[in-house]
């Protein structure tokens, strides 16, 4: 990725698109994947952080430049942070406006992502229509200025100060994991969750630097056991603030089943099981998983971890 903005003929490119026999369009698609919430989220001794868990469920964004508007009109209506975030995009380097229309298969309000994913997915569509190279941080810059957000820019799981400074360090892919994912439903603010967050006692920010230092370690080693572990007390640290309805129910089917934890969407409506996709009986075990769950109120969905290289990342 370049470090700064690939020069670009921004009026030839426009000059362009009005000469000849009428209008001619330019188009171009991005797509960025989801996280299912947060393998670790917390405050260490520097500041409020999070883990990323990078799934194979994206967002696309499909841009129709059109050099005779300034702005850009979004599609589906009320997608207001992908709005801003695309408008501030254009202005910012001179770009024309034109028509953004939005499809994701990422739920709104769950806590994966959605609303992130919506403007990197922008981002990279406006990037393509122009055949631009836009670096990440000049993306970030722009959405953390309208939410705290996450490294869904990034395919493999972040090391991520979502208040302030953003993208820190690159902890590797993860494992082949498969999330056996229950969503209980409704939808959460995430500005609101942000605004009542209590904040968290010396105590617990050195318990979150021993676990982001063990968490390291797991990724690097490949230890879906170890990242489960991690996971697991996470979302236990999390259930004093934001409680979820069946977290414990799914803490007996984890046991039941031997799975390896429990992942979280902290800030949302997920819990799901964390399985090795590649264990002796998985199959079994998933079916299990989905037999026990029926029983609670929810949604089940099965997510798998992001394989390298297919987030869509510029």
């Amino acid at each position: 990725m370049a470090t700064d903005l690939v020069p670009f003929p921004v009026r030839s490119v426009l000059a362009e698109l009005e000469c000849g026999h009428g209008t001619k369009l330019l188009r171009g698609v991005g797509i960025c994947h989801g996280s299912f919430g947060e393998l670790l989220q917390g405050m260490d001794l520097r500041d409020d952080f999070l883990v990323t868990c990078p799934i194979d469920v994206h967002a696309r964004a499909s841009f129709c430049a059109d050099p005779t508007e300034q702005a850009v009109r979004v599609l589906p209506p009320g997608k207001t942070k992908t709005a801003q975030l695309a408008n501030r995009f254009v202005g910012s380097m001179g770009l024309c406006g034109g028509a953004l229309i939005l499809s994701s298969e990422l739920r709104e309000g769950a806590g994966c992502s959605s609303s992130s994913a919506d403007m990197v997915a922008a981002a990279r569509a406006i990037s393509a229509t122009f055949g631009i190279e836009v670096p990440l941080h000049h993306v970030e810059t722009q959405m953390l200025d309208i939410e705290p957000t996450d490294g869904v820019m990034y395919d493999s799981c972040t090391l991520y100060r979502f208040r302030s400074t953003g993208f820190e360090r690159d902890l590797g892919n993860l494992p082949p994991i498969t999330l056996v994912a229950l969503d209980e439903g409704g939808s959460i603010d995430t500005q609101w969750v942000e605004r009542s967050r209590q904040g968290y006692s010396i105590g617990d920010r050195l318990e979150f630097e021993r676990l982001l230092a063990r968490l390291t370690r797991a990724i690097a080693c490949r230890r879906i056991d170890e990242i489960g572990a991690v996971a697991t007390r996470s979302a236990e640290i999390n259930e004093s603030r934001f409680p979820k309805q069946s977290f414990s129910a799914m803490m007996d089917v984890a046991k039941a089943i031997a799975a390896h934890g429990l992942v979280t969407t902290h800030s949302g409506t997920g819990i799901a099981l964390l399985l090795d996709r590649q264990a002796p009986g998985y199959q079994d075990q998933v079916s299990e998983a989905l037999a026990r769950m029926s029983r609670l109120q929810g949604d089940i969905k099965i997510y798998n971890s992001l394989e390298q290289g297919t987030g869509g990342a510029s």
